[in-house]
């Protein structure tokens, strides 16, 4: 004659699965506390490398912030970061190798991507959950690639950033999709110790597949390489020639994290 199963060992069950529920949404609630103060901790980092940057800049020359003069032609500006604070950064992480810039038109004095490049030989995956002080955080720290020449004197130079659900790091870049976006953000400014303020000028915009390795096919073939960007791109944008040096800047699509957003720009001067 079977038995019917006990009460006791019923509420047994139903409690242990109460328990294992409560400890998942405990462990879930943890997770989002962390992230979030991950991120806002990094906010609070960058925001304070970006102002030691910014303020102890020498300015050889104001930006020019009329609207309409900065749609017709380039934008000017020419502050670069004083030696001192190079060696001041460079004692917080020696890996850095350059600062990059993108200005809203809309505010010229403020930039929409203010963040520190950083460098490790070969390793690609250190700094996509350090930040610049080397303490572990999942914004990560914008970075060459660990197979670029360090100080950036390639053809070609990649730089990967996070998309970040907030909008910071190279979150923005998704943004190059718009035409009206590219029109107000066509340069990017990257600066180094060894080269000070480089000048780019935006020529493509493209959506490839987080493992695509077409650019490693076209490692030896700098005019097919360009051929296949400007054949991909989303925008249409100024000519781009097989001397032109490149930089890459490499980030998640908002829309689908398999997929990744490269924005190309040229060194113009």
């Amino acid at each position: 004659m079977n038995k019917k199963p006990s009460k006791k060992a019923g509420l047994t069950v139903g409690s242990i699965l109460i328990l294992l529920g409560i400890g998942l949404f405990t462990h879930w609630v943890y997770d989002t506390y962390q992230s979030n103060q991950q991120r806002a901790n990094a906010r609070e980092s960058y925001a304070a490398l970006s102002e030691t940057v910014n303020t102890s800049s020498s300015t050889q020359e104001q930006i020019l912030v009329s609207k309409e003069i900065c749609m017709s032609s380039s934008q000017k500006i020419t502050r670069t970061i004083d030696k001192s604070v190079w060696q001041e950064l460079k004692s917080i992480n020696p890996d850095i190798v350059g600062w990059i810039r993108i200005f809203d038109l809309d505010s010229p004095d403020t930039a929409i991507i203010d963040y520190p490049i950083v460098y490790r030989q070969n390793d690609n995956d250190y700094y996509l959950n350090h930040g610049f002080d080397g303490v572990n955080n999942i914004a990560g720290t914008p970075f060459l690639d660990g197979s670029c020449d360090k100080a950036m004197d390639g053809m070609i130079n990649y730089i990967y950033g996070h998309n970040m659900s907030d909008g910071s790091m190279f979150a923005k870049l998704n943004r190059y999709s718009d035409r009206y976006f590219y029109d107000s953000h066509k340069t990017i400014w990257v600066e180094t110790p060894e080269k000070g303020l480089v000048e780019l000028g935006v020529v493509a915009c493209i959506v490839i597949d987080g493992s695509d390795e077409t650019a490693r096919n076209f490692e030896n073939d700098h005019d097919g390489y360009i051929k296949y960007l400007l054949s991909h791109s989303i925008i249409q944008t100024e000519t781009v020639t097989s001397s032109d040096i490149l930089y890459c800047f490499v980030t998640c699509a908002g829309w689908n994290d398999s997929k990744r957003i490269v924005v190309v720009a040229k060194v113009v001067g």
